[in-house]
């Protein structure tokens, strides 16, 4: 059986690839609305995910000595954990 991390790679690259090729193929008002369109996805994917996972600074107790370690340090990378995801290859309409 083939590797299917490989064969996602694949397929997105092929995606991708024939989605940019049908873009360059369109006018510019096209272009732009369709830009316009990916971009707020792209920017609501990722406010859903910083938002899902920031602290909310009106409710959250000040932070003192109470707060247990381990539960900080599992806040703490899941937050990388969201901002290597949100910057990976995998997480793009167009780059």
């Amino acid at each position: 059986m083939h590797n299917p991390i490989t064969y996602l790679e694949t397929k997105h690259n092929e995606l991708h690839n024939g989605f940019k090729g049908w873009l360059a193929k369109q006018s510019l008002p096209v272009e732009a609305a369709v830009m316009t369109l990916t971009g707020a996805a792209k920017g609501a994917v990722f406010g859903g995910f910083t938002g899902a996972f920031a602290k909310d600074s009106s409710t959250a107790p000040p932070p003192d000595d109470s707060i247990n370690p381990n539960t900080m340090a599992s806040f703490q990378k899941s937050q990388v954990a969201v901002i290597k995801f949100t910057q990976s290859k995998y997480c793009y309409i167009l780059r």
